[in-house]
């Protein structure tokens, strides 16, 4: 297909989460729910664009860009030429009625660098860690631009030549910075295409694997001939017009040899640790198959009170779903709900949001983009139909968990510049505000008296290691916020609706998230990447004692416990893709 050099361009700046999630959107013309009444505030280098009552965010966005941009000049060795516009987004949904492009924006982009303005553009998601990765990133498109091209527009018009830098050098370097070289997330990734054999020659390289197989090889530039021939590349493709000769000129070999030397080193690393882990499927039932079925994602599973059947979301049809599935062999049951299709139903959030069932089993609760902003959906089984649709005063809504005496549901929501947990009571149509801080609040899980919470927070946790600010400022996912407040660093909390006080649960050090409280109350399943990768461990609620329940090669990423408290089902990365287990 051709593409022209604007659309190249482009495309070299998108920072998906997941961009092999092909999303399909209703209509052909982005549709506007709102104006925006644009202020900035103005830093040695940036001009960063805020509305609404996002100062907050924009100043820290302020601070992370200033940061961001020494880094960036140590490893590359330039100086940008221009200030930077950085636009800065409430929210995802008012993110994708940006008009600085045109083109509709699928879910999983976390932000983008337009490149003849060198323009900055990124929404809030309530996870600072987040948001500071993608300013970041972006921050390399917006400094490798003005280095590779200046003003390319004036370029283009006067017919000049350009050097059009490969996606995976362009995304791996914008994720070799931001994640400070390296961080588990990729190692996921690169581990499962290296032992599954689906790394990819640089040329050929598309996709979310160009970001972190990219990733891997200008880490293993950088080791191997120096940080400062990362810089040196650019430069010399900015002369020789061809990766070829650029990376032949700063390190003295070509791509071909790159990718030998690159795709030796993997397996030497990676080879070794399937003596002493485990596959996925030896350690659990697999009940989808993405490989065979087309599918790329089959995720966030959850139980049936009835234990038959599970719930989960699925890309199968090319769009987003949600299924019932049979709990003993994974054959579809009903398909219920057909997301990205009508204005009602734009977008399921299936990355960052679950489904949970009514108590008696009747119904479903999860939340879809509708109309512009996310609303609360209740679906009926029996009439496969949604009876109910709540929408509420947030930025954007996530993780709803229907309570045990099936009165409320509990919720993460970003409202102003945090994420905070809420609670809506059903029969009196009224919203209570849990949580009121400037932490990331996510992932509820109900005791089963329905008063207590279980839940994901990056608040300061006694299990967090001490961050310097001074040194390496990210550690896992832990990183350290302009000014005084930790973040990123996520740990798991209890906290009474009685008596909201907020204590941390004592489940052992690393990343801990993703909770799901035992049918009995008395033990909490999560995920924890405290091995190097995901896995699911199982903590005692009222104790210090916890164990771990899987070693696997690839992580875990969802949990759900069956109503006798026997089997628990997860999603897992596996070969490419990701499936259910149990």
């Amino acid at each position: 297909m051709k593409k022209t050099l604007i659309t190249s361009l482009l495309l070299l700046t998108l920072a998906c989460a997941f961009s092999e999630a092909q999303e399909t959107y209703f209509g052909k013309n982005k549709v506007r729910y709102k104006d925006f009444d644009w202020s900035y505030i103005q830093t040695r280098h940036f001009d960063v664009h805020f509305y609404e009552d996002a100062y907050p965010t924009a100043k820290f966005a302020a601070a992370v860009l200033e940061s961001a941009y020494v880094e960036i000049n140590r490893e590359l060795n330039y100086l940008i030429q221009r200030r930077v516009p950085i636009f800065v987004y409430n929210s995802h949904n008012d993110f994708q009625q940006t008009n600085i492009i045109s083109s509709l924006i699928p879910e999983g982009v976390g932000g983008f660098t337009e490149a003849f303005k060198n323009r900055i553009v990124i929404p809030f998601s309530g996870s600072y860690e987040d948001f500071r990765h993608v300013l970041h990133h972006e921050l390399t498109h917006a400094v490798t631009f003005d280095l590779l091209y200046g003003n390319a527009l004036s370029s283009l018009i006067s017919r000049q030549r350009l050097f059009i830098l490969p996606l995976w050098f362009a995304e791996g370097y914008a994720e070799y910075s931001s994640r400070h070289g390296w961080d588990y997330f990729s190692d996921m990734y690169v581990r499962d295409a290296t032992i599954n054999n689906y790394l990819a020659p640089p040329w050929s390289l598309g996709g979310f694997l160009a970001y972190k197989q990219g990733q891997a090889m200008v880490k293993f530039i950088a080791e191997k001939y120096g940080e400062e021939k990362l810089g040196a590349i650019l430069r010399k493709g900015k002369v020789h017009l061809t990766m070829n000769k650029a990376l032949k000129e700063a390190i003295g070999i070509d791509e071909k040899k790159l990718w030998e030397e690159f795709s030796k080193e993997m397996k030497r690393r990676y080879w070794p640790e399937i003596a002493v882990r485990k596959e996925v499927a030896e350690v659990a039932q697999q009940l989808t198959h993405s490989r065979e079925d087309g599918s790329y994602f089959n995720e966030k599973p959850e139980f049936s009170p009835d234990g038959g059947r599970l719930a989960i979301f699925t890309d199968k049809s090319d769009y987003t779903e949600i299924v019932l599935i049979s709990a003993d062999d994974g054959k579809v049951i009903d398909r219920l709900v057909k997301g990205e299709r009508s204005a009602d139903l734009e977008s399921l959030h299936w990355y960052v949001s679950g489904i949970s069932f009514s108590p008696d089993g009747r119904s479903l609760v999860f939340v879809a983009k509708s109309g512009g902003k996310d609303a609360i959906l209740f679906y009926d089984l029996s009439r496969k139909k949604v009876y109910k649709k709540k929408k509420l005063d947030f930025y954007n809504i996530l993780s709803p968990s229907w309570s045990p005496d099936g009165k409320k549901i509990a919720l993460s929501a970003l409202k102003g510049h945090k994420r905070d947990l809420f609670i809506y009571f059903i029969e009196s149509d009224s919203i209570e505000q849990l949580t009121d801080d400037r932490y990331d609040d996510s992932d509820p899980s109900w005791l089963p008296n329905s008063n207590q919470l279980v839940f994901v927070s990056d608040r300061p946790h006694p299990e967090n290691p001490i961050f310097d600010p001074g040194e390496n400022a990210y550690v896992g996912k832990g990183a350290y916020m302009p000014g005084d407040l930790e973040y990123g660093y996520y740990n798991l909390f209890r906290i009474d609706l009685l008596d909201p006080k907020v204590t941390p649960l004592n489940v052992g050090p690393g990343a801990n998230t993703s909770p799901a409280v035992s049918p009995d109350g008395e033990k909490v399943a999560f995920i924890s990447n405290r091995n190097g990768i995901d896995n699911i461990y199982i903590g005692y609620l009222d104790s210090v004692v916890y164990y771990a329940v899987t070693d696997i090669l690839t992580s875990v990423g969802w949990v759900s416990w069956s109503p006798d408290g026997q089997k628990i089902a997860f999603s897992a990365f596996n070969k490419g893709g990701f499936d259910i287990f149990v």
